[in-house]
């Protein structure tokens, strides 16, 4: 029997670490772990501009590394989950994905229109910086040109539509307060084109005891969660993935 082998992809200047909790709990169900770097870079080394060619081609690198006939889940976290989708949608994908599970995906952002006008107006060099708590970015700040890598990646998104979408059982988990991504739309786009094996389980976490701007997006992390709601979204997990039975 092949093995079942667990792929998971990070989000926006997080290094794969920041998804070892998640690897690690599934690695004691009996995966094979795959932890992908979304860039083509290590942590440490320095940033170089990306397209999507480029990105989506470093995508499709690492999974040549996976013998076909293993068993393939995906856990994906934001960019993550949106870059894996894109991999899918235009046919790159040479793997059978039984199942997946993405986390705050990143199909719909919030005010994307002035987002990506500042991603036009600004030089390629100029550097944002994030308020990503520092154990959770690669880099302190981003160079404009991977905004706009994700601007460029949204259109792309929303040119083939979610009618394109993997027909791949997947669990979307969110956080209805996220300040980030747009999940009514992204609920809506499922509804519209009738993604049936497609389904949204929405986490209401009590995070007033953390300050920081974009604590509702991070949702890999158990800080940011109570042990019975960790647990919670660890038992969804497991279920999508056919590790724990549905009660």
């Amino acid at each position: 029997m092949n093995k079942k082998t667990l792929v998971l992809l990070h989000g926006l200047n997080n290094p794969p670490e920041v998804l070892q909790t998640l690897a690690t709990h599934f690695a004691s169900k009996g995966f094979k772990i795959h932890l992908f770097n979304l860039y083509a870079h290590k942590k440490g080394q320095p940033l170089k501009e990306q397209t999507l060619k480029e990105c989506l081609q470093h995508i499709h690198y690492q999974m040549l590394q996976i013998p076909k006939e293993e068993e393939i889940y995906f856990l994906g976290f934001s960019q993550g989950a949106l870059v894996f989708e894109l991999y899918q949608m235009m046919n790159l994908c040479q793997h059978k994905i039984k199942s997946q599970v993405l986390i705050a995906p990143s199909f719909y952002i919030k005010r994307q229109t002035i987002f990506g006008l500042l991603t036009k107006i600004l030089p390629l060099n100029t550097k944002l910086f994030s308020v990503t708590p520092r154990e959770f970015r690669q880099f302190d700040g981003l160079n404009m040109s991977y905004y706009r890598l994700l601007i460029e990646q949204l259109k792309v998104f929303h040119k083939y539509g979610m009618k394109t979408l993997s027909k791949v059982p997947t669990l979307i988990l969110a956080d209805a307060k996220d300040e980030l991504i747009d999940m009514g739309r992204t609920h809506a786009e499922m509804l519209k084109n009738n993604l049936d094996n497609w389904k949204i389980v929405y986490l209401n976490r009590d995070l007033k005891h953390i300050k920081h701007y974009g604590k509702h997006h991070l949702m890999f992390n158990p800080d940011y969660f109570s042990a019975d709601d960790w647990n919670a979204m660890m038992k969804e997990m497991e279920i999508q993935f056919s590790v724990t039975k549905h009660k």
